[in-house]
């Protein structure tokens, strides 16, 4: 069920929602459906991905955009390299010990593929809310032969109600995934991500600076996204809800859901954010 705004101003109620035939209407989603989430069950996400690999030689757009798919690529490899060396010095190479990562919003699996093969000591987790994607990364993860150290879940990142407290070494949340939530949802994400990580555990966290903004409108644009920025996020009447955050409003979310951030927020190439946090003591 659907309440949708319409131009007279009234509320009315709508059964049979269809976002190809709104035509001009906007639509606002009941409190437990967001369209944010609907959008990446479209095509819109894989066909913006293919035009930045097609276009990224020859649009300074796309090349930006794939510059920070490239690093962020390289931060992830860095980040759980170096969870597991301390993680390996604090158990002393105790083989009893088998470190568990949580990827929150995997996606098509293709992150939890590669770090699962580049460390055969490693169990992962992947949550994820859009039953297409679980099914694509489902295939993935059975054609690496890796079912044996990789769980998937669909569910929701923002309750995590399928894992225990204090279950994960380490935990990732890329490609502007915490962006893609509401305000109230990122927060719910972050305080179930502090219960979900052991005391010593961190979360690599990788999202948009405000940088990106004119490189991610004109690629929304480029396949067809009606856009437009407002209040910190950029708003795809098909759907999309994607927030920016600058370095003081990244430590201060993370901060109120008790996380503290480990060293600090660096810039990952020229349009992106990250960060590694831990739970606060």
């Amino acid at each position: 069920m659907f309440r949708i705004i319409c131009a007279h101003k009234t509320d009315a109620l709508w059964d049979n929602y269809g976002y190809e035939s709104l035509g001009g209407v906007v639509v606002r989603t009941a409190a437990n459906r967001l369209e944010s989430e609907a959008f990446f069950d479209r095509e819109h996400y894989e066909t913006w991905r293919t035009w930045i690999v097609q276009h990224r030689h020859a649009d300074a757009n796309a090349e930006q955009l794939s510059d920070w798919f490239q690093a962020e690529a390289q931060l992830l490899a860095s980040f759980v390299a170096d969870t597991l060396t301390v993680l390996a010095s604090e158990y002393n190479g105790s083989s009893g010990h088998q470190p568990k990562l949580l990827d929150l919003g995997c996606g098509t699996g293709d992150d939890i593929v590669e770090v699962s093969l580049t460390h055969p000591s490693l169990h992962a987790s992947g949550v994820d809310i859009i039953e297409s994607n679980i099914r694509r990364a489902n295939v993935k993860i059975h054609d690496a032969d890796l079912a044996s150290r990789v769980t998937l879940v669909l569910g929701d990142a923002a309750t995590l109600i399928e894992f225990g407290d204090e279950e994960f070494d380490m935990a990732i949340c890329m490609t502007n995934t915490l962006g893609n939530m509401t305000t109230e949802k990122q927060e719910s994400c972050l305080q179930r991500l502090r219960d979900v990580l052991t005391p010593g555990g961190r979360a690599l966290i990788s999202v948009y600076s405000p940088a990106s903004v004119p490189a991610r409108i004109a690629s929304y644009k480029a396949i067809g996204l009606h856009v437009q920025e407002r209040q910190g996020c950029l708003l795809a009447t098909e759907g999309l809800r994607s927030q920016h955050f600058d370095p003081s409003a990244l430590r201060a979310l993370v901060e109120r859901c008790g996380l503290v951030v480990c060293d600090d927020i660096h810039h990952v190439s020229a349009v992106g954010l990250a960060a590694v946090v831990r739970p606060a003591n």
